[in-house]
């Protein structure tokens, strides 16, 4: 799986952004060890965000990441 964030993060061009999504509180969790996948990466974590309320694409909670490739 590393492959696939590093083959995420070389395909992008310096400042572009990647954004990372699940859902629930689980995917919470999930995302929190994300984050530890992604910082070798060195993408910059810009945002982390975690609503209660219904989301773009159904449920009732849902949470992100938003990176950036370093200029």
């Amino acid at each position: 799986q590393q492959g696939l964030y590093q083959r995420i993060t070389t395909s992008l061009k310096p400042g572009r952004l990647v954004i990372v999504e699940g859902l629930g509180l689980p995917a919470l969790e999930t995302l929190f060890k994300a984050w530890s996948k992604w910082e070798p990466m060195k993408l910059k974590l810009l945002r982390f965000e975690y609503r209660v309320g219904g989301s773009d694409w159904g449920g009732n909670e849902n949470s992100r990441l938003l990176l950036q490739k370093p200029m």
